[in-house]
C-alpha cells in the first residue's frame, strides 16, 4: 500500500494492481477469520463473538478517521501526488503491519477443519441445491446489498453532508468521525442484546431503523438530516457479522465454501456505488440515497424469512445448556474429538456449556487439526 501515491502519479494500471493484491488478502482473511472466530468458542455465542471481534475492527479504522485532518478532507476531489504522499507513511506503517500479522499465523498453531472429500463443487450444489437454498441465497442478496450501501456511505459521505446537508468540510469531518464512533459502539451494544434476544429478531429490529434512518436522510434537511445520516451508520453495525453466523448454522462441512460465497459479496461495493454515483450526478447526493433506501428493504426479508421459516426458525435458535441446538439430530449435535477449543470458553470446567460444532453442523467424521496445511 505505500506504492500506492506513486501509482497515483504515474499509472492507472498501478492503482488497479495495488488495490488487486490489497483486495486480494483481505478477502482471504476475510474468509479465515470470520468461520474462525464464528466456530472457536460456544455457539451460542457465535454471533456474539463475531460482533464483538467487528467491533474491535471497527476501532482500528476509527483510529484512521481520527488522524484525518480537515485539509485532506476536503481534497478528496482534487486529491494529487503531493496530497498523497504527505500521508505515504501511514501505508509504508499498515505495509509492516501485515508483514508482521503474517509472521505470526505462520508461527501460531492454529486449529483447522479438515475437509478435502468435499469438493467445492459438491458443497455449492449442497448449498443452492438442498434446503438451505432459499435462506443461503437471501443471506447472500443481504450482504451483497449490506456492503454496497456501507461504501456508498464511506465512498460519498462527504457529497452527502456538504453539497446535499450544506455542512462545512470541518463540521462534516466532525460528523462523520462521530458515525464511525457509533458504528464500531454498534457492534459492542448488538453483542450485548444478543445476551437477551435472539440474534434475527435484532437483526430485523436493526434493518427497519436502517430503512427509517435512510428515508429521513434521504428527504430531510438540518439537524435531522444529520441525525439520520450518523444513526445509519450505527445501524450498519451489526448487520454484516450477524447474517453471516445465522447463514453458516446448519450447513455443517460446506462451511468453508459457504464462507467463500458470503464474503465474496463484498462485490456488491463496486455495483450499488456506482450506481449510486450515475444518480448522484443527474439528481443530486441526497436523492441519489434512495439507492440504499431501496436496498433495505429488500434486505428486511432475510430476517423475516427466519422468523417465518419452521428450519430455518429451528436451525437458528440458541442451543441449549449442554452445547446442543434445538431441532439437530444427536449426530449433527455430536461434538468433534478435539472440541475442546473454546474461545470465551476455556476458563474453567465449563460445565454449563460445550463448545459443540454439531450446532453449525458438522458431524464427528469431520476433524479439527492444530496443524499447518491442513487440506480444504
Amino acid at each position: 500500500m505505500c506504492f500506492w501515491p506513486c501509482a497515483v502519479q504515474h499509472s492507472y494500471p498501478g492503482i488497479a494492481i495495488t488495490l488487486a493484491v490489497v483486495g486480494a488478502g483481505c478477502g482471504t482473511m476475510e474468509t479465515a477469520i470470520d468461520p474462525f472466530a464464528a466456530l472457536i468458542g460456544p455457539q451460542e455465542y457465535a454471533e456474539i463473538r463475531l460482533n464483538v471481534f467487528q467491533g474491535i475492527q471497527g476501532i482500528g479504522g476509527l483510529v484512521v478517521i481520527l488522524v484525518e485532518t480537515t485539509e485532506f478532507y476536503a481534497s478528496v476531489d482534487t486529491l494529487s501526488y503531493s496530497t498523497l504522499k504527505d500521508v505515504q507513511w501511514i501505508y509504508l506503517s499498515c505495509g509492516f503491519a501485515a508483514f508482521t500479522l503474517a509472521g505470526i499465523f505462520c508461527c501460531v498453531k492454529l486449529p483447522e477443519l479438515k475437509d478435502s472429500e468435499q469438493s467445492f463443487v459438491n458443497s455449492s450444489r449442497a448449498l443452492f441445491g438442498g434446503r438451505y437454498c432459499v435462506s443461503f441465497v437471501l443471506a447472500i442478496v443481504t450482504l451483497f446489498l449490506y456492503i454496497g450501501c456501507q461504501e456508498i456511505i464511506s465512498l460519498y459521505a462527504r457529497n452527502v453532508l456538504v453539497s446535499g446537508l450544506h455542512n462545512s468540510d470541518a463540521n462534516a469531518l466532525k460528523y462523520k468521525k462521530t458515525a464511525r464512533g457509533l458504528f464500531s459502539a454498534g457492534n459492542f451494544l448488538g453483542a450485548l442484546m444478543m445476551l437477551c434476544f435472539r440474534p434475527r429478531w435484532i437483526l430485523l429490529v436493526f434493518t427497519c431503523g436502517l430503512i427509517t434512518t435512510g428515508v429521513v436522510e434521504m428527504t430531510q434537511q438540518g439537524s435531522l438530516g444529520i441525525a439520520g445520516f450518523i444513526l445509519n451508520r450505527f445501524l450498519q453495525s451489526v448487520v454484516f457479522p450477524t447474517v453471516f453466523v445465522l447463514a453458516i448454522r446448519g450447513v455443517g462441512r460446506h462451511i468453508k465454501t459457504a464462507s467463500t460465497y458470503l464474503v465474496s459479496c463484498t462485490s456488491g461495493g463496486v455495483a450499488l456505488p456506482a450506481a449510486y454515483w450515475a444518480l448522484e450526478k443527474v439528481r443530486g447526493p441526497q436523492v441519489a440515497l434512495c439507492i440504499c433506501v431501496a436496498a433495505y428493504a429488500v434486505m428486511i426479508v432475510y430476517p423475516l424469512w427466519l422468523s417465518l421459516s419452521p428450519f430455518d426458525r429451528e436451525r437458528t435458535k440458541r442451543v441449549d445448556e449442554d452445547g446442543r441446538q434445538p431441532g439437530m439430530s444427536a449426530v449433527e449435535n455430536s461434538d468433534s474429538p478435539n472440541g475442546k477449543l473454546g474461545f470465551f470458553g476455556m476458563i474453567g470446567e465449563r460445565k454449563r456449556r460445550k463448545s459443540s460444532l454439531g450446532v453449525v453442523g458438522f458431524s464427528k467424521h469431520v476433524e479439527l487439526s492444530s496443524g499447518r496445511g491442513s487440506p480444504v
